[in-house]
């Protein structure tokens, strides 16, 4: 547990299984996407030289998809490793 503050308040760290997070994050997530993309269509925006331009059909796939992979972390101290790094 770590106190913070001059009256002595505290923040519990919490941690959750990712296996249950991931799905929840996953739908969020996609929801995020589709409402940006109705707020603002790909179509109307300028095409610019130097930024590839992108379906965002294929890059919400590829965004999901790299969740999808996404088997979880190892957390130590201030430091986030990505287990799947090596």
């Amino acid at each position: 547990m770590v106190s913070h503050g001059i009256m002595g308040s505290r923040i519990r760290d919490f941690s959750f299984p990712w296996d249950k997070v991931k799905p929840l994050f996953l739908q969020k997530m996609d929801q995020v996407m589709k409402e940006f993309q109705e707020q603002v269509p790909m179509e109307d925006m300028q095409s610019c030289p130097n930024v590839e331009n992108v379906e965002f059909d294929d890059m919400r796939k590829q965004l999901l998809e790299a969740v999808e992979g996404f088997t979880g972390c190892v957390q130590h101290g201030w430091w986030v490793f990505d287990v799947n790094l090596y």
